[in-house]
């Protein structure tokens, strides 16, 4: 017990409550004889131990019976002996002679001589943790399976609007356009049809803006020619509206074999690299970019590399603020919801290489 008093002597009281408080278990050895000199109440009920039928026993008996011989003698000798241990899995027996497995750290104190007085133990409970665990890769998985759905979704009602404005308002505008056309040409009088004519010019040009933004309304909900052409020919129909634009001359390279990725997947990675080519033209200050597609065996690459000014790159979550970052971090987070992922790579003057990355394996 004169171990015991100087433990409580050389530990202020404070922090004697405050390690009997503790949700972990505590224990402190003498390394002298690998004895137990003192524990927290968590110890004790973790293991149905009453204070007295630990206080000066070998820490020894705490070593469960049930587990493989060998297995961890090291760590229990180095605890006994008033070394350190960081987070080691140990299985450690209860008063019934239960196996209790616990993660245990330890390191030694010493006295106000500097020499080692006793090695203090703390052990958390392992079966608890790897339950937390288990239910943390659960609840990830469930989200991950959620943004899944909800991005699927996403897509599935961008293209039945698309189809919706091609279908139907294009169609009545194109039908507008025809009619308001025979019926200028049904006036005889040249004075009224002079008059009439240019209210129908007007009226002709407004549908032909509508008709204009109902097309690049569609284009931008859902690809007609991702889902006609290919995600090849859709990339090169972007590449081609952004020089026509007076953009940054882009060039598509490489070939892509048939994939087997489901049409809302791929439509997703479609969006991506848009906005990244988009992201070129606003923000890039290039005079060229280039769209490199590779189907390899077990995933779809698609790489998007300028000339531009470059800039220093972030975490996804740092990029999004006031002066924006918007765009990455929604392709980010949409390339994620269907299994792959997005990778940037740039530097101030150096240009700029984004890479999006789909595993096929994970696709059905």
């Amino acid at each position: 017990m004169t171990t015991q008093f100087a433990i409580r002597r050389e530990l202020a009281p404070l922090s004697q409550d405050i390690i009997e408080q503790l949700p972990d278990g505590c224990l402190w050895v003498d390394p002298d004889n690998g004895c137990i000199v003192g524990c927290n109440r968590a110890l004790r009920e973790a293991l149905s131990y009453a204070l007295h039928e630990l206080i000066g026993r070998p820490l020894r008996m705490l070593v469960a019976a049930s587990r493989e011989p060998g297995t961890e003698d090291d760590s229990w000798r180095i605890l006994a002996e008033g070394g350190e241990l960081q987070d080691v899995e140990l299985t450690l027996a209860s008063r019934s002679g239960a196996s209790v497995p616990m993660r245990v750290s330890a390191c030694g104190l010493r006295g106000h001589d500097g020499s080692l007085r006793w090695n203090l133990v703390v052990l958390r409970d392992a079966a608890r943790r790897r339950q937390t665990e288990h239910n943390l890769i659960a609840s990830e998985r469930s989200l991950r399976a959620l943004a899944y759905e909800l991005t699927m979704a996403e897509t599935r009602e961008r293209e039945r609007i698309a189809n919706g404005l091609h279908d139907e308002i294009g169609q009545i505008l194109a039908m507008m356009r025809y009619k308001l056309g025979e019926i200028e040409q049904s006036f005889g009088e040249p004075a009224g049809r002079l008059q009439l004519g240019e209210q129908f010019a007007e009226l002709q040009a407004l549908l032909r803006q509508a008709s204009a933004a109902t097309r690049s309304a569609t284009f931008d909900l859902s690809s007609p020619l991702l889902r006609q052409l290919g995600f090849k020919t859709a990339i090169e129909g972007v590449a081609q509206q952004l020089t026509r634009a007076a953009g940054p001359r882009v060039a598509v390279v490489g070939e892509l074999p048939a994939l087997p990725v489901a049409e809302p997947v791929l439509s997703v990675v479609f969006r991506v690299v848009r906005e990244l080519l988009f992201n070129v033209q606003k923000h890039a200050r290039a005079s060229q970019a280039t769209v490199s597609l590779s189907g390899l065996p077990d995933r779809l690459v698609v790489s998007v590399a300028d000339n531009g000014e470059g800039f220093a790159v972030r975490s996804f979550a740092e990029q999004f603020g006031p002066e924006g970052g918007y765009g990455l971090v929604s392709a980010e987070a949409q390339m994620r919801a269907v299994g792959g992922s997005l990778a940037v790579e740039s530097a101030r003057g150096q240009g700029t290489r984004a890479t999006v990355t789909l595993p096929l394996q994970a696709q059905g």
